[in-house]
Parts: C-alpha cells; sequence; structure tokens
C-alpha cells in the first residue's frame, strides 16, 4: 500500500517474497535493521529506484512502531482507569516513549529540519540529492492519508496479535495475568528490542521482558521462557520465509538465463 501511495505498481507476490527473506535475515542481524536492509536491496532491484524503495521500507517501520505505541498506550489508559492496573509507573513510561515516538516522526517529517542537517553535514552532491529524492518520496504519503491510515489499521492488528499470542504463551507457562498487561508490556518489550545492538533483538528483548513483568511478581525464568518461545516462533517463521526467498530467487535467475 506504501508503495503504491509514492506511485511505484509492485505485485504483491514480489512484496511477500521480499518480506519473507527480510524475517529470515532478521534472525541474524542487528534487530530489525538486517531485513529491513534486505527489503530495500530487493525491491529496489524492481523498481530500479532506491529512494522510493527506502522511503516505503522506513514508514512501514515507523507505522508498526507507532502502532505498537498506541496499543500499549490505549491500554495503559484502559486498564489504569478501569483500576486492572494499579501502578502509575506503568503509565508513565508508556507516555514518555509515546512522546518520544511522536517527537521523532515530527522531526523526520520537517523540511527545514531535514535541509537543515542535508546541507550541514552532507557536501557530497551525488549523496544529497539522492537523500533529497528520499524526503520527497515519503513527505508526499502525508497526503496519501487512506495509505497512512490502512497501514497503521494493519499495524494496529498485527500488533495487538503479538501481544495475544505473548498471552497464550503465558497461560502455557502458567502465567496468570490479565491480557491488559500483556497488550501494555509486550508493545513496549518489541520497542525496546528494535534498537539495534544484537542479533535479532536477543538478550535485550529478555531483560525488557523481565523488567516490565518482575514488577508483577513473575518469576524470571517464566518471563526468559516465554520471551525465548516467542523468538522460536519467530525463527520458525523466519527459516520459512528464506525456504520461500531462495526459491523465488533460483526461479528469478532460470527466468533471467
Amino acid at each position: 500500500m506504501l508503495l503504491k501511495g509514492i506511485g511505484k505498481n509492485i505485485s504483491s507476490k514480489t512484496v511477500a517474497i521480499s518480506f519473507l527473506g527480510g524475517l529470515f535475515f532478521n534472525i541474524f542481524l542487528p534487530s530489525t535493521i538486517g531485513g529491513d536492509s534486505t527489503r530495500v536491496i530487493d525491491l529496489s532491484f524492481h523498481t530500479k529506484d532506491s529512494s522510493f524503495v527506502l522511503a516505503s521500507v522506513i514508514l512501514d517501520r515507523l507505522s508498526g512502531l507507532l502502532g505498537l505505541s498506541l496499543i500499549a498506550l490505549f491500554s495503559c489508559i484502559f486498564g489504569f482507569v478501569s483500576g486492572l492496573v494499579k501502578n502509575i509507573i506503568f503509565l508513565y513510561i508508556t507516555v514518555i516513549i509515546f512522546l518520544i515516538l511522536v517527537l521523532v516522526l515530527a522531526i523526520l517529517f520537517s523540511q527545514k529540519f531535514f535541509n537543515k542537517i542535508i546541507n550541514n553535514l552532507i557536501k557530497i552532491k551525488k549523496v544529497n540529492d539522492y537523500l533529497q529524492r528520499f524526503f520527497q518520496s515519503y513527505n508526499c504519503l502525508l497526503f496519501q492519508k487512506k495509505f497512512l491510515f490502512q497501514s497503521l489499521i494493519l499495524s494496529l492488528i498485527i500488533q495487538g496479535g503479538v501481544s495475544l499470542a505473548c498471552y497464550f504463551i503465558g497461560l502455557s507457562l502458567n502465567i496468570k495475568l490479565n491480557i491488559i498487561y500483556y497488550l501494555i508490556f509486550i508493545p513496549l518489550v518489541t520497542l525496546i528490542a528494535t534498537i539495534p545492538i544484537s542479533f535479532g533483538g536477543l538478550g535485550i528483548r529478555e531483560n525488557a521482558a523481565v523488567f516490565f513483568f518482575s514488577g508483577l511478581q513473575i518469576p524470571t525464568e517464566k518471563v526468559v521462557a516465554m520471551s525465548l518461545i516467542l523468538f522460536g516462533i519467530t525463527v520458525l517463521l523466519g527459516i520459512l520465509g528464506g525456504i520461500i526467498y531462495v526459491i523465488a530467487l533460483c526461479s528469478r535467475w532460470l527466468q533471467h538465463y
């Protein structure tokens, strides 16, 4: 949808294969950067303009992050108002993370700020021109509110589904918590795990989960087990995606030659 919004019509099959390849590389490369980089390289082969593809991938990632923060924020507010969540610190943390993300988005969509950064730091004309095309690519989506709204709705559904999956994993480990806590904590844990300082987010995800869930007197070993089971599911999906991606690449190569 985002690619269509910036005028690049690529088949759903091509985008899906590229996304599956990204899932595979996310396992072995730092956080989500590995998979996103793979998608940019792969889809650029089809569009012949990487600046457009890079814009769509970054907007896709930002949409996911915004979806995560909105789920956590609204769940935390609902939980606090309804009395299900009694520790106001959780609300403070959620609001702070949401405001930081909004600030980052405001900066990214600021023409004045972007031009200042480019003109002051980038002196190579080709790089400067590329970044200008990149900015115009994702900035034009501001006028494509239909695609942005659809992307955000999908992000909310997908990220809510991850929280629901963790809820069932928790039940299998005899962790008896109201689902509202999963809707608050799992998006926050996922947001923290996107920091690209470990392979596949390992370690960061587990420590963040322990930080949040330990406040509810949940044993550390159960929280770590829940996080690793979720990662195991991600690895299985990534391996499946990698197999499909390699088959598709081989098929492309055979057709080309």
